[in-house]
């Protein structure tokens, strides 16, 4: 093969890249909601004075009788439930889902119940 030639399959091989990197960049995430915010933003539990927020940025804080009470990242979000973490006092995660939590200690893949409730409107 001519130097030309390997040139030439090097430039189009590059030029090829570029455009895949491209269209890959233009596609939105399947879980992006265009132009939508997503409104899930306090989780209340039914039966008691606690609730769940979202502080932006990732962060979310756990509000017992109006009084901070643990703070959470955020891990994953879906449009079925957002999964939340926190260190203390245990590392575990909690899932918050339309109308019920789960939760586990970081350490085990087993999900446990948690308590009912539900996302409720921040707009009212």
């Amino acid at each position: 093969m001519t130097p030309f030639l390997r040139f030439a399959r090097l430039v189009a091989g590059l030029v090829l890249f570029g455009l895949l990197a491209v269209w890959f960049a233009s596609v939105p995430s399947p879980k992006a909601h265009a132009g939508q915010k997503d409104p899930r933003t306090k989780w209340a539990y039914d039966d008691e004075d606690r609730y769940v927020k979202f502080l932006g940025k990732g962060k979310w804080a756990r509000y017992s009788f109006g009084k901070l009470d643990l703070e959470y990242t955020e891990t994953e979000r879906t449009d079925a439930y957002i999964e939340i973490f926190t260190p203390k006092p245990q590392p575990t995660y909690a899932r918050l889902y339309k109308r019920k939590t789960v939760w586990r200690p970081e350490n085990s893949g087993t999900w446990q119940g948690g308590k009912p409730g539900g996302w409720v409107d921040t707009d009212k």
